[in-house]
């Protein structure tokens, strides 16, 4: 080796040595880069984590799952209340998906520990946005799910009359779908529907919740289906490559009383209802597509894309025998149903699922029902003496009440008959017997009172109207002894007292003008 070659070969060295130190300096100033970047874009949630909410029993996102989210590529308006929904959509409409606003998932792997059975796939039936809502997914996934928990409605009336909608004005999809489903709209995200779904089971039974379980973990929505429960999750539309979900990218952003917010493209809703851990899919139906299969990674990449918005639909505690704030005053039996039922208490004392609530009594109670997702269903109701009956008539009795009573004593007597004796001791079924008897007993003496008030006045208008003979004396007589005996039943109002005290003083006189 010549003394050139190795001159060459210490200047090699050099540039190494000092490429490495460069290197390093490099390295340490990237991972400075990075530390601050997720500073600022938090992982688990993009944008606005502000209105997302959980159930406590699942996990949330781990920090693991992390998302890196672009800044939007157009602000359109510092002021969207006042835009309207075609120019917003439009300029959405010009942004494509770019390395600069394309959504960066990491960390998507679907676990697949912990699972009971490797595939489930629910027997939800489809059900098509299309053509009635070209871009109400989100209304029509909520649809598929009602349908499958056994309610007849079309996802036109839910679309129409229980979902809050801007109709042709931006606004914030966080609280309120934007646009129109059955036109030109961007959507919404999980409280819109949650609100439309608990508005519709207000009006029907109340017999299930909706509940948002934004960020929980994608793995405990696939448990979640394990129990045979659907879940309706934002995702993206599907498209010809990565795996028939397109990748998801910022599109556009505006702000709604102070808070900036950002559309991400193409967001799409579905409902996960299966899967397949061997083959690696999630089975959902798709509003636009049918019951199809996706990749399950890709699903898992696509949600927490889209903020990890889901809703869940669960039953709640139905407590049957009794309504709430009601008055009962015969022995119930209460009924408490819930396939995942956790306590039943009763004025805070645990009882079983069938209990009774004793009647004949002065007492309030509260019954307190709790599953183990955490739902709670809740009920107050009275009971009252049998003898309570009468209070609305206190001081009155068959030989004192009138044609003025009549109506209260007919409701007394329908409430005792209304009252359950099923699960009543003898005691209590005598007592309402009691109560009807005497019911029955004023409004006889009631209807016998004006029946002779009403034919007393007629015949006094048919004596009134003819001459008078002595032939009549008979039948005036007999006319004025009834008054008195019905005067003195104690059955008539003071204005029919007094008309027949009036007759009476015409057949008093009559009689004396008889005798002269």
């Amino acid at each position: 080796m010549s003394r050139h070659q190795k001159e060459i070969t210490q200047q090699q060295k050099l540039i190494i040595y000092i490429s490495c130190a460069l290197a390093a300096i490099i390295a340490a100033v990237g991972t400075t880069f990075l530390v601050v970047h997720l500073v600022k874009n938090p992982p688990s949630f993009i944008f606005n984590s502000s209105g997302i909410s959980y159930n406590s029993n699942f996990s949330t996102l781990s920090t693991y799952d992390t998302v890196i989210v672009p800044e939007a590529t157009i602000i359109v308006t510092d002021d969207g209340a006042k835009e309207k929904v075609d120019k917003i959509v439009d300029a959405s409409n010009q942004v494509e998906a770019t390395r600069k606003n394309k959504i960066i998932v990491q960390n998507y792997k679907v676990d697949k520990s912990g699972f009971i059975k490797s595939k489930v796939k629910l027997p939800v039936e489809y059900l098509s946005q299309n053509p009635e809502l070209p871009t109400g997914c989100e209304i029509t996934a909520l649809t598929t799910v009602l349908n499958f928990y056994g309610y007849d409605v079309s996802k036109t009336e839910m679309s129409d009359n229980y979902l809050d909608k801007t109709i042709d004005q931006i606004g914030d999809f966080w609280e309120v779908y934007v646009g129109n489903p059955r036109k030109n709209g961007f959507g919404c995200y999980a409280k819109p529907i949650v609100n439309a779904a608990n508005r519709y089971f207000a009006d029907t039974d109340n017999a299930y919740k909706a509940v948002d379980y934004s960020g929980t973990k994608f793995e405990d929505l696939l448990k979640l289906v394990e129990a045979d429960t659907p879940v309706i999750i934002w995702s993206t539309m599907y498209g010809e490559t990565e795996k028939n979900l397109r990748e998801p990218y910022a599109t556009v952003q505006w702000s709604i009383d102070g808070k900036d917010i950002s559309w991400i493209a193409p967001e799409h809703c579905m409902v996960l209802i299966g899967y397949d851990l061997d083959r690696s899919v999630a089975i959902l139906s798709d509003p636009q597509r049918g019951i199809v299969e996706y990749d399950l990674d890709t699903v898992k990449a696509r949600y927490l894309a889209m903020h990890s918005q889901c809703v869940v639909i669960e039953e709640v505690p139905m407590i049957s025998g009794i309504e709430d704030g009601k008055t009962y005053y015969t022995t119930q039996c209460v009924v408490v149903s819930n396939h995942n039922l956790k306590s039943v208490t009763l004025n805070g004392e645990k009882v079983e699922s069938t209990f009774t609530i004793p009647g004949n009594a002065e007492d309030i109670y509260r019954i307190v029902v709790t599953d183990l997702d955490g739902n709670k269903t809740e009920m107050t109701v009275y009971t009252k003496r049998i003898s309570s009956l009468f209070d609305p008539i206190e001081g009155l009795n068959e030989f004192n009440v009138t044609i003025d009573n009549r109506s209260t004593i007919l409701a007394i007597k329908t409430r005792a008959q209304n009252c359950l004796t099923d699960y009543s001791p003898y005691k209590e079924t005598r007592e309402l017997d009691i109560v009807i008897s005497g019911c029955d007993l004023m409004l006889q003496n009631i209807d016998t009172a004006v029946s002779e008030y009403e034919r007393i006045k007629s015949d006094f208008a048919i004596l009134e109207g003819g001459e008078f003979a002595d032939n009549n004396t008979e039948t005036i007589t007999r006319l004025f002894e009834d008054i008195q005996a019905v005067i003195s039943s104690g059955n008539l109002t003071d204005s029919q007292k007094s008309e027949l005290t009036t007759i009476r003083s015409k057949c008093s006189q009559w009689l004396s003008d008889s005798q002269t």
